[in-house]
């Protein structure tokens, strides 16, 4: 069988109750569902190794399943997640559409769909670390003409809103919906394809698309703003009037800028509320629980799992959107019950009384995302060639104080490693984070960005030079390490340590 990983490329990490057996199976669980195509021998036309979905989905690609599978995988194999992008070039339809899936036949032949649009998202953190120089020209005009598709033949005449159809948003239907999750991922596209096209030179078509992002997300505010009831619901373009249905996607307008000021405050409100979403329990729900839709069905997956069920995907997109707004606080939590309720339980959803996974039992965007939760939110590994930075900004939360985080032989592209500690007191008044940077085999100049995230009073960095920058409604504290990384060079190491300031 080819290999996604080596094993030994594998970080071990330490977290409180999570056993390194436990994030390797994570990566295991990926390993069940690569298939193994080619240009010689592609599979649904997809010409580049890649991961199903897992279980009984098969050796088939999906857009959604595959672009969420490369969370987790880009941190053990670069290669591969860059060639993943390659597969869908080679599978992209006309005018720029990705299809929802390989077979791209429905029970109903007239449906062309795609899928919610993951891949901007998941194919930005690939290129931003890739040390390839000509991925970027190679990959830019595959999510251009992907966000086009949907900037043109997505677009419900009477609202200007992205409408979808089947899965272009979840659970899905046959008939259009102006759907919140699928605008708010078509303005992350919007500046995606911003940011690269102007990393590329292309000035006037990034303006565009940032004019693009600024317009929707405009429409999201007032179109899908319910201003009687203070939420967030999706315009159904067969009635004119907004869905009467309260999903967890309501706090994914946090994301990006999307939600005003006013609108936060309120989501906010409605995201701590357990009678809503069991924040405090086993969270979230992916459906209101006093909404008429909610349901708890255990068992094999029938989409109304999508009204109640909790999947690692809806928890995902909360996160990001807690750490957009700067409520780190609230994204640490998040971050720790999502990895605790996932970890042994790699499923495809969990059934809300209990946390019993459901549906395929060794799901791939559940592992992989846990493997990104872990790394990428909790230890706050970063590692971008763009902005030459390698940025660890742990978010641990409340629950966790006092205890020792931490990460061993965390690899990047270039082949050199990574090993973090975090320590902090009970009280959360003092945080030391210890690195060691080894050497790969290609030479990098990089600002090792060490910052401590928080939400109440202020932090100082003792004995170096700082920063505290106001991030939306939180704070991150920083100091700036510039870091020259020679092949057989001697590892590069140090120690911060953050102390609550408690006078200015």
């Amino acid at each position: 069988m080819a290999e996604l990983y080596d094993p030994s490329l594998i970080p071990e990490i330490q977290l409180s109750g999570i056993a390194q057996e436990d994030f390797e199976d994570a990566f295991l669980v990926m390993q069940e569902a690569y298939v193994n195509a080619s240009p010689e021998a592609p599979v649904y036309g997809f010409t580049h190794p890649f991961c199903g979905p897992g279980g009984a989905y098969g050796a088939c690609w999906w857009q959604l399943d595959t672009s969420l599978a490369l969370c987790g995988a880009k941190w053990v194999n670069t290669p591969f997640a860059e060639n993943v992008l390659r597969g869908f070039k080679a599978v992209q339809r006309e005018k720029g559409r990705i299809p929802l899936h390989g077979p791209d036949i429905l029970l109903d032949p007239e449906h062309k769909c795609s899928s919610v649009p993951k891949l901007f998202q998941a194919a930005y953190e690939v290129l931003e670390r890739t040390q390839d120089a000509g991925l970027l020209e190679e990959i830019y005009p595959l999510l251009r003409d992907y966000l086009d598709w949907w900037l043109t033949e997505r677009i419900e005449s009477k609202t200007g809103l992205i409408y979808a159809i089947v899965e272009e948003f979840l659970p899905g239907r046959n008939t259009p919906l102006c759907a919140i999750e699928t605008n708010v991922e078509v303005v992350v596209g919007c500046k995606i394809v911003s940011k690269l096209a102007a990393r590329l030179g292309k000035t006037e078509e990034a303006e565009y698309y940032k004019s693009k992002m600024r317009h929707h997300t405009e429409l999201i505010r007032t179109k899908l703003w319910d201003n009687d009831r203070k939420i967030f619901l999706s315009y159904d373009p067969s009635t004119g009037k907004l869905q009467d249905k309260v999903y967890s996607t309501i706090f994914d307008t946090l994301k990006n800028g999307v939600a005003s000021d006013e609108q936060i405050n309120i989501l906010l409100s409605y995201l701590q509320d357990d009678q809503l979403f069991q924040w405090n329990g086993i969270c979230l729900t992916s459906a209101a629980k006093t909404d008429k839709c909610y349901n708890e069905t255990p068992g094999v997956y029938a989409a109304c799992q999508w009204e109640g069920s909790i999947w690692s995907m809806r928890n995902y997109t909360v996160i990001e959107g807690l750490d957009d707004i700067g409520r780190f606080d609230l994204s640490a939590y998040l971050s720790w019950r999502t990895v605790n309720l996932f970890n042994r339980n790699f499923t495809e959803f969990l059934n809300p009384p209990d946390g019993s996974g459901h549906g395929v039992k060794r799901y791939v965007w559940t592992a992989s995302q846990y493997i990104q939760i872990i790394l990428e939110r909790i230890l706050g590994i970063r590692y971008s060639s763009y902005i030459n930075m390698i940025r660890i900004m742990p978010n641990i939360c409340k629950e966790c104080y006092g205890q020792q985080f931490g990460a061993r032989r965390v690899r990047f592209p270039g082949g050199a490693s990574l090993d973090v500690s975090i320590d902090s007191s009970a009280e959360g008044n003092e945080f030391s984070i210890s690195y060691k940077l080894t050497p790969g085999d290609v030479e990098e100049h990089k600002n090792l960005v060490i910052a401590l995230p928080y939400n109440d009073g202020d932090y100082r960095a003792e004995g170096r030079e700082y920063r505290v920058i106001k991030h939306e409604r939180g704070k991150i504290c920083e100091t700036v390490i510039p870091v020259d990384l020679t092949p057989n060079a001697e590892v590069v190491s140090g120690k911060v340590t953050f102390c609550f300031r408690t006078t200015l």
